[in-house]
């Protein structure tokens, strides 16, 4: 998935630029969402209603965007007067019923007023200039692509009001570029229609765009002003700039972003070879330089707007040529800068949406062949002259795709891996590059950085003192993932945006929780969602993954999950999974707390053949006495559902203990329901006593007695490292007396010693279970886990190999959290790198000191960027939000 930080809430945090929504007796005009503009409205009389449309701010060409919903109290005609200030109508009004499918609607126009009737009712009908097309399609449109191509989609800078810049970009074996910028102009609709077909083209698995893509590197922005789409802007960005005016001074963040990333290309000894910024007018025009203007492949445009021309008989390719060194443009910018060949391509407003999907295409192939037909850069000839960031060299690498080791050099630039040499040699035969800095990694283990998809680090990631995420990093976790267990926030976005502005150590994904959404839309309640409460927390899962959640996470175990039924949990999962999302859980029963380990297997495997999605068990265990020896089973029912076409993968941590809460492994989960002060009362009601301490007792003995429950983490440091059978025997208590006034003290967190050593192992080797941490404070595993496992599994008892721990720590994990760019070490990917030596890394965390880091990671890169270095941290926080 992407690394990729769309994060639509923030499409929603910020006011509409001029969202106006006015209320009459009847009929209500609202422009208040995404895309959205009105700026005035009036009634005229019965069923007649005057709206006027202003330009953003001036001096503009006079043009305004409308967008705009109409409900009415009850089914009606009602006639429509539009009135601009400024010079003329530029848009044929558009109309939908839904805002996704759109068709031309009947109107009148005389200069500045344009009139039109139209059936309304209750139900929104949408008004707008085009269609409406969102920043969140691109990022959605991004994703797509990145997980069916090998491409980065991620971030290149910030708006004006912090939105994600998106880029989508293609690394081959070549060091030539081609830039396609869009929407520095919003609305520029048939654009933005042009260029999704461009690029799917330049992307596809046909022989022509393979063999560009081994000479040609590939760079697509196609959103460069998010906050005027989201505004409802037509040019201008939210400090009112226009941005295609910017490419002198670099005044907006926007501008200064993008150039700031091409500048740092060229830093690293690439080459721009050509450039292509879609924008719409109202004819198709396509806006070129002179060919002796100086720029390289001078007959370049000439041979593909020739090609191009000839190739369609319904379409007229209309060429300018010229050069304004002074106006700020794009266009000129780059042929400045670079010396190389910059087109605008003015897409008609209102040509066929066909035509333009089929001249999108067809210009791609024909650029694609004109672009291959010329001679390499005189850069890309003299590779020998690269000078690179870092080069690791003389390791034993595991790149995560082969569980054998290589001998091979590695090379980061920037963020990224730029070159795998073998003796020397990179594929290409080029040679072994300069290098700003070499580390010579002889004897040590180079591999991905690890992975880890099940942690409890938020709080600690939005600290202002453990935002480094230490304890992961000196395991040789990289990327860590929040939000499990059904925990995970509901406002994505907010907390995306958080993490990165407050800096954080590692890279992190975050899912969204069921357990959250419920609690939000109906508190605790121990009952089934209403149907207007399961559509609450519907539109609540399609804003998160909107806003860049990698998925679905559930605590059916947990209150208020618990309270949930299967459906519940399926309407929400199909919902992550037209997203693309993983469905992550805890099992609703891991022991015979309720239905059973087997049959919440099953419900978890139902869940996710109902909605069609990616199954992801959560800590896979058996956990308690009354289920020890039903790995067996466990794994059987899950590779039948396998076999039967249902995507399933576990994680796991390598510790006989689990660890959590005292009320949440004792407490009846009905006891639990509402409030605290609710729980409490329960606790201490003379009624419920027997009933309570019946339960509380039976549950203490499947986790195996009370000697089994050691107090790993509680305010009162005298109790920690005790078990409750010794904390009983101190206060003169029964366990069961001892663990209800344990619990209204506070919380407390338990390790809980339940699982056989035989089904720990059984689970490990299982080729679809990859490894974990579900760190919490006062467990080993939060500092620990991955070098346990390496000690415990690889070293010891050898269940497996170096190479198997590396690809089960890092690209197996990334491949089942879809992370398209993270977790195998490969040109194009993230430097996101480990170096450890094979003889010490290890473990010093334990049961009676959980938070001692471990040892024997001595290099650590975080997106290009070392982190650790001789086992010292550097102080950097250099990891990204991940979606």
């Amino acid at each position: 998935m992407m690394n990729k930080l769309n994060i639509t809430l923030w499409f929603m945090l910020f006011s509409f630029g001029q969202a106006y929504a006015c209320e009459f007796d009847q009929v209500t005009f609202d422009s208040n969402f995404a895309g959205g503009r009105l700026d005035e409205c009036r009634q005229l009389g019965d069923n007649r209603y005057e709206l006027t449309l202003k330009p953003e701010n001036t001096p503009i060409n006079d043009s305004p965007w409308y967008a705009y919903k109409i409900t009415a109290k009850t089914p009606q005609t009602i006639t429509v007067i539009t009135k601009i200030k400024g010079f003329k109508h530029r848009y044929p009004p558009k109309i939908s019923r839904n805002g996704v499918d759109w068709q031309l609607q009947k109107y009148v126009i005389d200069n500045q007023r344009m009139r039109f009737s139209v059936a309304v009712d209750d139900k929104p009908t949408w008004i707008a200039a085009q269609e409406i097309i969102l920043s969140e399609h691109y990022h959605q449109w991004g994703k797509q692509l990145a997980q069916a191509k090998s491409i980065n989609h991620d971030i290149v800078g910030w708006s004006v009001q912090k939105r994600p810049l998106f880029k989508i970009e293609h690394v081959g074996e070549g060091h030539e570029w081609l830039v396609i910028l869009g929407r520095m102009h919003p609305p520029e609709v048939t654009g933005a229609k042009a260029i999704f077909p461009f690029v799917e083209t330049l992307l596809a698995d046909s022989q022509l765009a393979k063999r560009f893509r081994q000479r040609f590197n590939i760079l697509v922005i196609p959103n460069v002003n998010p906050d005027g789409v989201y505004l409802g802007n037509w040019r201008h960005n939210a400090n009112g700039v226009d941005l295609n005016r910017d490419w002198t001074a670099f005044t907006q963040p926007e501008v200064k972003a993008v150039n700031d990333y091409l500048q740092g290309l060229v830093k690293r000894d690439q080459h721009m070879s050509m450039a292509v910024d879609f924008h719409s007018t109202t004819k198709d025009i396509f806006y070129t330089l002179p060919a002796d203007y100086g720029v390289e492949n001078p007959q370049l445009v000439e041979h593909w707007l020739g090609s191009l021309d000839a190739q369609f008989e319904d379409f007229e390719v209309i060429q300018k040529t010229g050069s304004n060194p002074d106006s700020g443009v794009f266009k000129q910018y780059f042929a400045d800068q670079f010396k190389a060949h910059a087109i605008t391509y003015e897409v008609g407003d209102n040509t066929g949406r066909a035509l333009i999907k089929k001249v999108a295409k067809g210009g791609a192939n024909t650029l694609m062949e004109t672009l291959l037909a010329t001679d390499k850069s005189s850069n890309d000839r003299n590779r020998n002259a690269q000078t690179v960031d870092i080069l690791i060299k003389n390791g034993i690498v595991y790149t995560g795709e082969s569980d054998l080791p290589q001998r091979l050099d590695i090379a980061i630039c920037q963020q990224i891996i730029c070159g795998l040499y073998t003796n020397g040699k990179g594929p290409s035969g080029s040679n072994l590059p300069k290098a700003k800095k070499v580390i010579d990694a002889k004897d040590k283990i180079v591999s991905p950085g690890f992975i880890d998809p099940h942690t409890h680090t938020l709080s600690e990631l939005l600290s202002q003192d453990k935002n480094s995420n230490l304890n992961y990093l000196t395991q040789g976790v990289t990327t860590v993932v929040n939000g499990n267990d059904g925990s995970g926030p509901v406002e994505i976005g907010q907390i995306g945006r958080a993490l990165v502005e407050n800096g954080i150590g590692t890279n992190v994904a975050l899912l969204v929780g069921h357990g959250s959404i419920r609690e939000q839309v109906m508190g605790r309640a121990k009952r089934h969602a209403s149907a207007q409460e399961l559509a609450a927390m519907t539109e609540l899962t399609e804003n998160a993954m909107k806003q860049g959640a990698i998925g679905l996470s559930s605590g059916l175990y947990y209150v208020p999950g618990s309270f949930a039924n299967t459906e519940e949990v399926v309407a929400l999962a199909k919902v992550a999974s037209r997203y693309n999302g993983i469905y992550d859980t805890h099992l609703r029963d891991e022991s015979t707390f309720n239905i059973g380990f087997i049959k919440a297997v099953e419900e978890a495997i139902d869940i996710a053949k109902s909605a069609k999605i990616h199954l992801h068990l959560a800590h896979i265990k058996a956990l308690g006495v009354d289920v020890w020896g039903q790995s067996d089973l466990a794994i059987s029912t899950i590779e039948k559902a396998q076999k039967a076409g249902v995507s399933i993968s576990a994680d796991q941590y390598p510790w006989l203990a689990s660890g959590t809460k005292l009320h949440s492994a004792v407490m009846p989960k009905w006891v639990m329901a509402d409030s605290k002060a609710a729980f409490y009362q329960r606790l201490n009601n003379p009624e419920l006593k027997h009933k309570i301490h019946q339960q509380v007792g039976e549950n203490i003995r499947r986790r195996g007695g009370p000697a089994s429950l050691l107090i790993t983490a509680f305010k009162d440091p005298a109790l920690v490292g005790l078990n409750l059978a010794e904390i009983a025997t101190q206060k003169g208590l029964s366990a069961v007396e001892t663990a209800i006034k344990l619990v209204q003290l506070g919380d407390i967190r338990i390790a809980s010693f339940n699982m056989s050593p035989q089904d720990v192992n059984n689970f490990m080797v299982q080729p679809w279970v990859v490894t974990s941490s579900d760190g919490t404070n006062g467990h080993p595993r939060k500092y620990a886990s991955f070098p346990q496992k390496y000690q415990r599994y690889v070293v010891e008892q050898k269940l497996m190999s170096v190479g198997q721990f590396i690809r089960k720590s890092s690209a197996q994990t990334a491949d089942i959290l879809g992370f398209n760019d993270r977790g195998l070490l490969k040109k194009g990917y993230k430097a996101d790198i480990v170096i450890f030596d094979a003889n010490d890394l290890a473990p010093k965390a334990d049961f009676s000191q959980w938070n001692r880091y471990s040892v024997g990671v001595e290099h650590v890169f975080v997106n290009g960027q070392q982190v650790i270095e001789n086992t010292v941290y550097l102080n950097k926080l250099a990891g990204q939000f991940v979606q």
